[in-house]
């Protein structure tokens, strides 16, 4: 799909506006998006953190969504918030090493953005084991923007399911076909974003 470029920054938008929020006002605008979904036929309503990307604002994220579902998500590892410029390793380490044992009582699952410009495989790797040590289910967001080991992990850590994955090639689909992890595609990102749609078929 061609059209106008995008241009990124969504994701720190909704996190100062979430870090913002009130407890109250979290869990009225998911609660109006539960409903919205429910009224359109959605069975299965899963929650993911991601847009607090502090300790607090991580847990707090999950406690109002575990209101809502017990398919939870803690997505600490979305993108490295700004007050770590600079310092991808260290908040991979606050996440091993605090965020996950905080969250836990609020999440099923646990996921990563790898993917060029958030978190590299080996970041991931990290997370995601760290993750199954404490008890949650992986998942990974892989490939959206651009080629690379995602999918390979997703496997390799017998995630659930890898998804966007917009980016893929031959080895990816033999390793998928190989495995139990499901490739999900989210064709909603590419029409918002404007990109070009992946080969789905």
């Amino acid at each position: 799909m061609k059209g106008e470029s995008y241009t990124a920054g969504g994701i720190a938008t909704t996190v100062a506006a979430t870090r913002a929020a009130s407890d109250d006002e979290l869990l009225s605008n998911a609660t109006r998006l539960l409903h919205e979904g429910l009224h359109s036929g959605t069975t299965t309503f899963e929650t993911k953190s991601g847009y607090g990307l502090t300790v607090k604002d991580e847990v707090r994220s999950l406690q109002i969504a575990k209101q809502l579902t017990d398919e939870t998500t803690f997505l600490g590892a979305h993108v490295v918030p700004s007050e770590y410029k600079g310092k991808a390793d260290e908040y991979v380490d606050l996440i091993c090493e605090q965020m996950i044992t905080q969250v836990k009582p609020y999440a099923k699952w646990i996921d990563v953005f790898c993917d060029k410009g958030a978190f590299t495989t080996d970041q991931a790797r990290k997370i995601l084991l760290a993750g199954k040590a404490a008890g949650l289910l992986p998942r990974l967001h892989a490939n959206q923007l651009a080629q690379g080991d995602g999918i390979t992990l997703g496997v390799e850590v017998g995630a659930a399911s890898v998804d966007h994955i917009s980016h893929f090639n031959q080895n990816d689909i033999e390793l998928l076909k190989k495995s139990k992890t499901v490739a999900t595609f989210l064709p909603g990102a590419e029409f918002s974003t404007r990109s070009n749609y992946p080969n789905a078929r």
